[in-house]
């Protein structure tokens, strides 16, 4: 083609964009498939005797001897060959008898809930999400993920498609329609043991249009408090809820933040995401402040909230990048003890699996470079366990 050939682009209808929607879904649906190939569906890994021991903090001489013990109370898994190997639900049954880390959620307490926020998309906010959602998981906690995103991303990454697998009912649409009195009805398990899954569908975008109608037309309407209600009797039945809210500070998003006992924020360490992340602090300022003068009119108590815990987390971190030493001192000087001390570094295995649908938690045996998925992979159980260790506290603090 000649150089100087200019591109004209043609008018863009309706009907066309149609089109091109009906065509992208065909497209990720194939794609889908092909990379879950040969098994259309996802499936959870298996676990080597001696990943069990490392998981349940002992030796593997320890855990063959637990194994051969009369009246074995933990599962005994399968020999394959030379190893031992333990499904997902195995392993999660050693880890909480086993693993003297492990501390069951008191009597009386109730499930935190949890919220990845985050006003930049892109900041690996729904991987962040189902990163602490297995991994927490894997250590003995029982965990319920909901998506918030009209994007379904998360939806995605636990194995249902949206467009196809995935009606407007099963989502949290009638709850919030005033359908259901709660969202006990929307929470259905994954692929994944352990982590049950309140889906999201595109149509998602349209509680963003319903509530602020509702709450123009009916004053004493308290918006920001559905989901802290809805989500209430789920506490009892769920150590840890976590959140996937929009990438933008929405009724949704408010919502969630409302709901929350804690919250994660995941920031790439680069100027563009560090600005994003104090705007989202200022509009949420400035919205709580809007609701408060609200009900200050009406002569209502106003709103307070206070959280258990709010963590930076610096995900993809590219140590190579210059700007990263500069951009992370602006982080640690705005957010001071917030910041969590363990970094996500940027890498081929989380971009890789995300191709994939998939995560790092997901993997099996490793194909690549060893010490690289090792590096990766000990970042995310750090991470996992300073949130366990802060819901732990928060329990403690509770009951």
């Amino acid at each position: 083609m000649n150089a100087d050939t200019r591109f004209i682009a043609e008018p863009v209808t309706l009907d066309r964009i149609f089109e091109v929607n009906a065509h992208a879904s065909l497209v990720l649906e194939a794609a889908r498939e092909r990379m879950l190939e040969p098994h259309p569906r996802k499936k959870p890994p298996v676990y080597t005797g001696l990943q069990v021991a490392q998981l349940c903090g002992i030796t593997k001489p320890r855990l063959n001897y637990l194994v051969g013990r009369p009246n074995c109370s933990v599962p005994v898994g399968r020999v394959d060959g030379k190893n031992r190997m333990f499904t997902l639900a195995e392993t999660r049954e050693w880890v909480k008898q086993i693993n003297e880390e492990y501390v069951a959620r008191p009597d009386g307490a109730e499930g935190l809930v949890i919220s990845c926020s985050n006003l930049k998309g892109g900041s690996t906010k729904t991987t962040t999400a189902l990163h602490l959602a297995q991994g927490l998981s894997l250590r003995g906690r029982k965990v319920l993920l909901v998506d918030l995103d009209s994007q379904c991303s998360l939806t995605t990454l636990c194995d249902r498609m949206p467009e196809s697998e995935v009606q407007d009912e099963e989502t949290v649409m009638p709850f919030f329609y005033g359908d259901e009195p709660d969202l006990r009805y929307a929470a259905k398990p994954t692929y994944w043991d352990g982590v049950d899954l309140i889906p999201a569908t595109f149509s998602l975008f349209q509680i963003e249009v319903v509530l602020p109608v509702q709450a123009s037309e009916d004053g004493e309407f308290e918006f920001w408090s559905l989901l802290e209600r809805g989500l209430a009797p789920l506490r009892k039945d769920y150590d840890v809820i976590i959140i996937d809210t929009p990438p933008s500070l929405s009724y949704l998003t408010f919502n969630a933040i409302y709901a929350a006992n804690g919250i994660v924020m995941p920031m790439p360490p680069e100027a563009i995401d560090f600005a994003s992340s104090a705007m989202f602090w200022r509009l949420f300022s400035d919205l709580f402040r809007i609701v408060n003068l609200r009900l200050k009119r009406q002569n209502k108590p106003e709103l307070t909230k206070v959280f258990d815990f709010i963590n930076v987390l610096l995900s993809r971190v590219n140590t190579q990048n210059v700007a990263t030493s500069v951009v992370r001192s602006w982080i640690s000087a705005a957010y001071e003890d917030m910041v969590l001390p363990v970094e996500i570094p940027s890498s081929g295995v989380t971009s890789g699996k995300a191709s994939e649908f998939g995560s790092i938690y997901d993997i099996s045996q490793y194909q690549g470079d060893r010490r690289t998925y090792q590096r990766i992979r000990e970042a995310c159980d750090r991470f996992v366990e300073l949130v366990d260790q802060q819901i732990v506290c928060a329990w403690n603090r509770g009951v």
